[in-house]
């Protein structure tokens, strides 16, 4: 079982870590909005059944977002193709 450590500040948000929120996987993007209500914009990791970038509030952001200790990013893209004849 993987031991997850809330987020305690937004100050301690990097893009290469990984979050979890809602059972879903992320990667944080960046900062939005303004500096009295700034949003956070977080990815959804390949693989995952969401598809769709997610905003937070700095109160949702330090209630639902966990950080996942010893899980990089990892954003190259490989690209393997294989063929196969049917015939």
């Amino acid at each position: 079982m993987i031991d997850l450590t809330l987020v305690k500040s937004a100050t301690s948000l990097s893009t290469n870590k990984t979050y979890q929120i809602d059972s879903v996987l992320y990667y944080y993007l960046h900062s939005d909005g303004t500096t009295a209500h700034p949003q956070y914009i977080f990815r959804p990791l390949r693989g995952q059944r969401k598809k769709v970038d997610l905003k937070l509030n700095s109160q949702k952001l330090l209630r639902h977002c966990y950080e996942v200790p010893g899980m990089p990013v990892k954003s190259e893209v490989t690209s393997e193709v294989a063929q196969m004849k049917l015939f």
